[in-house]
């Protein structure tokens, strides 16, 4: 059992990369077999932490998991001003890692619209999808100052929907993917806090030693708007999956 100020939070440590894609896929795994509803929605993140768990999802599916492409993708962010199939987006980033090898078809791959010029026209598929049903299962990456999705430190935690000036540290991370920080836009969309939180269930993902310090302010509590993934303090249905690295500095319990 942890000892964190909110119970309900479930921490679960990872060895190695190996350990942290088996425990993470049998979550995912046992959600996706959870579920009544036809075509859950699921938010999925981008970045190097969930690649081992996507590896294994696809490794599974191609051998006859089939249950594990039978969700709906929901996109938590996408970046602002560039065209539909850029490779850069993140909805294709996704679609090469994951998607295509789960057989997602495009129906099923509920995306902002990049080349729109307002949040409310970017959004307005998400929207509507997200009036007529909840979100089963957010997975979710931890930025390194802390931001979920480009909730940005400073973001209000009552926005469903925003669009967001990514800060110098952000493009700079991102830069990485791209080769180098002129390749990244400027300016984003993203899901807000306010609907994130409404999600079933959360698993919040993390791996590497470079996310110990942000890791160990998350699950310390506190001001929200300083770090907002400080958010699932407020939450009940919230498991982390974290490897020794990202688990260094904190002094909670947790489970092997």
């Amino acid at each position: 059992m942890n000892a964190m100020t909110n119970e309900k939070i479930r921490i679960i440590r990872a060895n190695g990369d190996n350990d942290f894609a088996e425990k993470a896929f049998a979550f995912f795994s046992r959600k996706m077999k959870e579920a009544e509803e036809e075509h859950p929605l699921v938010i999925l993140p981008t970045g190097f932490t969930p690649l081992p768990l996507y590896q294994k999802l696809v490794q599974a599916y191609v051998s006859g998991e089939k249950v594990l492409g039978d969700f709906t993708y929901l996109a938590l962010d996408e970046y602002e001003g560039l065209p539909q199939g850029d490779y850069r987006l993140f909805s294709s980033w996704l679609g090469r890692e994951v998607l295509d090898g789960l057989e997602i078809p495009q129906e099923r791959r509920i995306i902002f619209d990049s080349e729109s010029a307002s949040i409310e026209q970017a959004a307005r598929h998400v929207k509507a999808v997200l009036s007529e049903r909840p979100v089963y299962l957010a997975v979710l990456g931890l930025g390194n100052n802390g931001h979920i999705g480009f909730n940005e430190p400073g973001t209000d935690t009552e926005t469903e929907f925003q669009r967001v000036t990514l800060t110098s540290e952000t493009i700079s991370a991102n830069a990485a993917y791209w080769g180098g920080m002129d390749k990244v836009p400027t300016h984003a969309y993203t899901l807000g806090l306010a609907t994130i939180s409404k999600a079933a269930e959360t698993l919040l993902l993390v791996r590497g030693e470079k996310k110990a310090a942000i890791l160990r302010d998350v699950l310390a509590g506190g001001d929200i708007g300083a770090v907002p993934a400080r958010y699932i303090h407020a939450q009940d249905n919230v498991t982390i999956i974290a490897d020794d690295g990202a688990l260094s500095l904190s002094k909670f319990g947790f489970e092997d």
